[in-house]
């Protein structure tokens, strides 16, 4: 059965509807490896990765090419355009029809399109896109901790265009671009530049409407702009409203969201194209002492680092739902910010962040390694500028990210970021720029083209990283002169299956993490950052364990285990619930080192997190005392009885409280919890 969604916007305009027919094909593809010569083509269906199960155990993955073969009838009608749009496709696609080269994308996480000329198009047309994912020194990322799993891990669709349309070729942005400008009345200026293709062969007149309607559905400004288009170009119109009164995007507290209703009506009074773009209104501003500042307000960005949603036996080729769920994680931790590790998300991520406040940095993957050619450096700006053009909308996004963690700095490695940030601030003049430096001092040259400075500290964790995370934070303050400074990750692996109280610091390529050191460089670490008025941002490294298939270590290969939640999230661990105790406005009582159920009987530590003021203890049905919570932890030494223990935390009011069962044994030992 064909997937098919039809968008109808509907604009009161001589009686004229217009319907936009955009349709998902992600269904009866046909897949194969092709460095498998003998394998078989089998059936399946979009999202897909052919790393689904040998990304995340270890070892070495599948980097190579696949190829994936559809049969489609067009549904375009009479001059209608037909598009293909691909939500993405890791590393590298090269998309035929009917035999004949259509394109070539490069970049394995920005959204494209081709036009499919109606000369190629037959009643029944066969697609066929080789995918491939193996390393290429021309093509970002060259490097980085974290798996590339090839594939076209989103969805694909259809798209009927007429000739008079929104440009869909410009870097797979919207083809609209919108910018607001708050005066002190309370005033929202705002421009809309919007790209407006004319496809065919001779010159049209024309008409751009605007219309836009505030976060409460009531329409407040509207303009319309005549056009004259010469043939076969693309044109650039721009249209400015005033907004009176405007409310404001103003993060978790209130994100208040604008629509723009544009309508492409041709001279004869038809609707020829339609479009309505989200976007928000409010200022970012970022002071090197008194760090950020939303609309006017000083404002803590604090927040996890985010690869994409990923599950065991299915990478990142995951369902709506799952990926709704990762979102209402993130939802009860209590976060303001998400940096978007190392490469631009799906388009719904930007959306769930415009819906619920999150400020978003968004970076291009130049990460670890670089190479001289001219190809990489075009390839690098390419996709900068589609990450950009395609979430400059985005009122979440507040800083565009050029790179991390790249190990030399020389000539060639400033030479590129010198012309990233060039080419940045010539797409985006308004967002701040940053790169996430680490393992050089803050001052380097590597460090210092970005407008804003950010840094990688894994203090607790890496033994090469010396010293305690405050004083670190402060003498980088001090060298960096007036530049701003935020922490871009910080954080230490934890296993829920290994289980240490108290534990001792390991080695962290040992296969030994300790979930209650995870915890305590958490606890550490934060105590530092939020202290910190200067730092502009704080993110933790990183919420959701994920797929690192070079890795050897904690409690399985191929999984970089510094998440707050399991690879499958089916745990959270400890760490998580000290930020949900710290961050969140929910009534939490948690109680810590859980999994470590059997203890020695007689006195043992109990360990709190909570955001209450006091908390009561049970012990086996019995209250043993009240404790003030210092810090967001309240702490207990109880002596347990052998077999079961029965323990009960909870706030004053009895409206919220934890409870586990340990167990008294007679010897003690650092126990491995049960799977």
């Amino acid at each position: 059965m064909k997937q098919v969604s039809i968008f109808i916007l509907a604009i009161l305009l001589s009686k004229t509807v217009i319907a936009q027919t955009d349709q998902g094909i992600n269904d009866n593809w046909l897949f194969k490896k092709l460095n498998f010569s003998s394998q078989p083509f089998k059936t399946i269906q979009l999202p897909h990765t052919f790393n689904a199960f040998d990304a995340d155990d270890g070892g070495q993955y599948y980097r190579g090419a696949a190829l994936y073969q559809r049969h489609f009838s067009s549904p375009c009608t009479g001059n209608e355009l037909l598009f293909i749009e691909f939500g993405s496709a890791t590393l590298t696609a090269q998309v035929s029809l009917n035999g004949h080269l259509i394109g070539r994308h490069q970049g394995g996480y920005t959204r494209f399109r081709f036009l499919l000329p109606k000369d190629y198009l037959a009643a029944e047309n066969e697609l066929r896109v080789k995918v491939d994912n193996s390393p290429n020194k021309h093509i970002i990322p060259l490097g980085g901790d974290f798996s590339v799993f090839g594939g076209i891990n989103q969805g694909v669709k259809l798209l009927c265009r007429k000739p008079l349309h929104f440009d869909l070729q410009d870097f797979g942005s919207d083809g609209v671009y919108i910018k607001s400008v708050i005066t002190d009345n309370k005033k929202a200026n705002i421009e809309v530049r919007s790209r407006i293709n004319n496809s065919l062969a001779n010159p049209i007149n024309g008409e751009l409407r605007l219309e836009i309607i505030d976060p409460d559905g009531n329409p407040v400004a509207d303009t319309t702009m005549p056009m004259s288009l010469a043939e076969n170009t693309t044109t650039e119109v721009l249209q400015t409203v005033v907004i009176n009164n405007a409310q404001l995007w103003q993060g978790v507290v209130a994100p208040a969201l604008y629509r723009a209703k544009l309508t492409i009506v041709s001279a004869d009074n038809t609707i020829a194209d339609a479009k309505a773009i989200t976007f928000g209104v409010r200022t970012i501003e970022i002071d090197a002492e008194k760090g950020l500042f939303l609309n006017g307000k000083a404002y803590q960005a604090h927040g996890v680092n985010l690869h994409l949603s990923q599950r065991p036996g299915k990478g990142p080729a995951v369902s709506k739902q799952e990926q709704l769920a990762d979102f209402h994680i993130l939802d009860e931790l209590g976060l303001t910010a998400i940096r978007l590790s190392h490469y631009p998300h799906p388009q719904e991520v930007y959306q769930y962040a415009d819906k619920n406040g999150y400020l978003l940095w968004s970076e291009i993957p130049v990460i670890a390694e670089v190479d001289e050619s001219k190809e990489f450096l075009a390839n690098a700006i390419t996709q900068l500028k589609e990450m950009i053009r395609q979430n400059y909308n985005h009122p979440s996004v507040f800083v565009w990210g050029l790179g991390n963690e790249v190990y030399r700095s020389d000539k060639l490695v400033n030479r590129i970021f010198e012309k990233l940030q060039s080419v940045a601030k010539q797409e985006d003049p308004e967002r701040y720029t940053v790169y996430a430096n680490c393992c050089v001092p803050v001052t380097q040259a590597i460090a210092s083209h970005t407008d804003l400075n950010a840094s990688n500290i894994y203090h607790g964790w890496y033994a090469q990283q010396k010293g305690d995370m405050s004083k670190w934070l402060d003498d980088a303050h001090a060298a960096l002169k007036g530049r701003a400074l935020a922490v871009s990750e910080y954080g230490a692996g934890g296993s829920v299956l290994q289980q240490e109280d108290p534990p001792q610091r390991p080695k962290t390529d040992s296969n030994w993490h300790p979930e209650q050191y995870q915890s305590l460089v958490h606890e550490q670490n934060w105590r530092a950052i939020k202290s910190k008025e200067y730092l502009w941002a704080s993110f933790i490294w990183v919420v959701f364990d994920f797929a690192s298939d070079g890795r050897n270590e904690g409690d399985r290969a191929g999984i970089n285990d510094k998440g707050l939640v399991s690879y499958d999230r089916k745990t959270k661990k400890d760490a998580f619930y000290w930020y949900k105790a710290n961050w969140s406005s929910a009534p939490v009582v948690y109680i810590s080192s859980r999994r470590l159920a059997q203890r020695n009987i007689g006195y043992t530590p109990i360990k709190v997190y909570s955001n209450q003021a006091r908390l009561q203890l049970y012990l086996n049905g019995q209250l043993i005392s009240e404790q003030r919570v210092d810090e967001h932890i309240a702490r207990w030494n109880v002596a347990l009885r052998q077999g079961a223990n029965h323990i009960k935390v909870a706030s004053l009011d009895g409206m919220v409280n934890d409870t586990i069962v340990w167990f008294g044994i007679n010897n003690k030992t650092e126990m491995m919890a049960p799977k």
